[in-house]
């Protein structure tokens, strides 16, 4: 391969195949993404019917729209938040059944 050419025009074979490779490359970026989309929009669903379940399960107030709000914009919050709230119920429960089995 000669150095000049690297600076030559291009001809209309080179040009085709960059643009056959990059629309494959394209394709893949756009599928790859969408599933990405996919897969985060389902989590973000399930992650919302989870907390719907731990207030109506602990009868906490809240809605589903408050729900939404929260996991949108801090789904670590949101994960972190329910952690709490059940581990913190069950010890309640778990205490509460202990003192009730001492003064059997």
């Amino acid at each position: 391969m000669d150095i000049l050419g690297l600076f030559r025009e291009p001809t209309m074979e080179s040009v085709n195949k960059i643009n056959d490779n990059g629309s494959n490359a394209v394709a893949f970026i756009l599928v790859f993404i969408f599933i990405l989309l996919f897969l985060s929009a389902g989590h973000f669903v399930l992650v919302v019917l989870m907390r719907r379940d731990v207030r109506s399960l602990y009868r906490i107030k809240g809605s589903t729209g408050r729900d939404c709000l929260v996991v949108f914009c801090c789904h670590d919050c949101a994960t972190c938040q329910m952690y709490q709230e059940v581990r913190l119920r069950n010890e309640d429960e778990a205490s509460s059944n202990s003192s009730d089995m001492d003064r059997d």
